[in-house]
């Protein structure tokens, strides 16, 4: 036996395992979200394009777009889950909609987005929950709506998001103590081709990015690593595209996507609950929310995921808390058992390929597969094969062109084998 074919043994069993931790952790997640959103009361001003933070018995939602107000907003709302009150507890220097926000120290930390008149903000904002927020620092590098952002340690990392700023990193780092940005992404990629609405989750040290759009919407899954400043694709891919959806961390290893949007859909009512198992990702669908919404807010509170406002198919404010119970979901342990894997996708090879390069699989049992190229924003490249074939081991040589047979440019690729029902992703890399 090759040392390859050791390897590749080695990885398939891993990734046997890996696939029945996962369907495992799934149907039990299934079993913990049976009860479905429940409708919890309305927004007295609705928005979308807000941020929403739990501080000791509140949820706080600040900011946003008011169809109510026909503006944007510098409002700080609160709501009580155990009355379901609402108060406005302050307001914010600067109305703002599509921006960052995070906590620091026990304090709210935002930048950026949508404000009126102006386009996008530059300054970046402090709430302490009981003071007038204030003005820390401003910085050009701020002037982006839709950006992805996360603070660990005393900085906040950015992502991406839409701007009007020339040579402006698409990728940086900002120490919030020293009010200065402390390095960027080494990248050639500008704003307009790095994705906007990127949906964002730390693990560790380590920051995630989901989906997103930019000339298309995504399915990519990105992992940044805060240690060396490295922004690279992972293997995985998300169960269904989508873009401006809201995030929640109900588990250690488990996050949850709730709406967002797609190219068919503005509004989308589907969830995706995604869990991590070492470097890789298994994503399934989620309950569906009552109704569907793009650029809402979300939080876990006690034992419940509650989300408020965002937009729905008509373009307008959506007022209805909806709320999902997700007590038990933590107690999910992995069994360590194997799952018989109907299918299987080798490594390209060569890797990295310069001209041509060999596509291998392998089937179990009688199926109908589809094997697809994918660039790295998530477009469709190439259809290798869509049709039924015999068990057997299969090998296809891409050519490096698209469905038009015209030559693609170097740069990382994707090869998806599925069924209908499994998919399995390696990722290729094109050097001319």
């Amino acid at each position: 036996m090759y040392v390859n074919d050791l390897f590749n043994e080695n990885v398939n069993a891993k990734m046997k395992k890996f696939r029945y931790i996962s369907l495992v952790i799934l149907i039990a997640a299934g079993n913990v979200f049976s009860q479905g959103w429940k409708t919890g009361g309305s927004m007295p001003i609705p928005v979308s394009g807000g941020k929403a933070f739990v501080k000791d018995s509140l949820i706080y939602l600040l900011g946003g777009w008011s169809d109510q107000l026909l503006s944007y907003t510098n409002l700080i709302q609160s709501y009580n889950p155990s009355d379901g009150s609402w108060r406005i507890i302050d307001t914010m220097k600067f109305a703002r909609s599509g921006f960052i926000a995070d906590i620091y120290n026990g304090n709210l930390v935002y930048s950026g987005g949508n404000i009126p008149d102006f386009g996008f903000h530059n300054a970046l904002e402090v709430y302490d929950f009981h003071n007038k927020p204030f003005v820390h620092s401003s910085h050009t590098i701020f002037r982006r709506a839709y950006a992805a952002g996360e603070i660990i340690d005393s900085n906040l990392f950015v992502f991406g998001g839409y701007t009007l700023e020339p040579a402006q990193p698409v990728v940086f780092k900002y120490n919030i103590p020293q009010g200065k940005m402390e390095s960027s992404l080494d990248t050639s990629i500008s704003p307009t081709d790095f994705p906007i609405d990127q949906m964002i989750a730390r693990f560790d040290d380590n920051l995630y990015l989901f989906g997103g759009s930019i000339h298309t919407i995504s399915s990519l899954i990105f992992k940044y690593s805060t240690s060396i400043g490295s922004y690279i694709p992972i293997d995985s891919r998300l169960e269904s595209a989508r873009a401006g959806g809201s995030t929640v961390k109900p588990g250690e290893n488990i996050i949850m996507l709730i709406g967002g949007y797609n190219e068919v859909n503005n509004a989308l009512s589907s969830t995706e609950i995604v869990i991590k198992t070492g470097e890789q990702f298994t994503g399934a669908s989620g309950p569906a929310l009552n109704i569907g919404r793009n650029d809402a807010s979300a939080v876990i509170f006690g034992d419940s995921i509650y989300v408020f406002g965002g937009t729905g198919s008509s373009g307008f404010n959506i007022a209805t808390i909806e709320v999902l119970p997700v007590h038990g979901i933590t107690a999910i342990k992995e069994t360590g058992e194997t799952l018989p894997q109907d299918f299987s996708l080798s490594q390209n090879y060569p890797n990295p390929f310069n001209s041509s390069t060999v596509i291998r699989f392998s089937l179990k049992s009688d199926a109908e597969v589809e094997l697809n190229i994918f660039s790295s924003d998530g477009s469709l490249v190439k259809s290798l094969l869509k049709q039924s074939f015999s068990p057997g081991n299969y090998s296809v040589q891409w050519d490096g062109d698209d469905s038009y047979s015209r030559p693609v440019s170097s740069g990382v690729y994707f090869v998806t084998l599925s069924n209908g029902k499994d998919r399995v992703t390696k990722k290729m890399a094109l050097m001319k």
